[in-house]
């Protein structure tokens, strides 16, 4: 019985023997034709090389390995984020909400 390598430990060895960075759309054709799976999931190896620490995603969609990049360009200050709180539009919908109970209230 074989075991199926992981599309992301195929993903890291087409970086790593390149040694350059790749576009994903290049790294995902490679990672298809060295994988053998026409039928793998593209959208599960992205999101699974977003949460692998081996990867950093550049600017462009470009990908390469951590290891190859200095600190400093794979590094996210997670305190220079701005984080956006809408409430006005959770009150908003909580408002329409409440408009249509009454009205649907009055049918009865």
């Amino acid at each position: 019985m074989s075991t199926r390598r992981p599309l992301t430990d195929i993903a890291f060895d087409v970086i790593n023997e390149r040694k350059e960075e790749m576009t994903f759309a290049d790294i995902w054709k490679d990672v298809v034709v060295r994988s053998g799976d026409s039928n793998a999931d593209i959208s599960q190896l992205y999101s699974d090389m977003m949460l692998d620490s081996r990867f950093v995603n550049l600017k462009g969609n470009i990908w390469d390995l951590k290891q190859n990049r200095k600190f400093e360009e794979s590094f996210v200050d997670l305190g220079a984020l701005e984080i956006d709180d809408d409430d006005d539009e959770i009150e908003e919908i909580e408002d329409e909400d409440e408009d249509s109970s009454e009205f649907n209230n009055e049918d009865e």
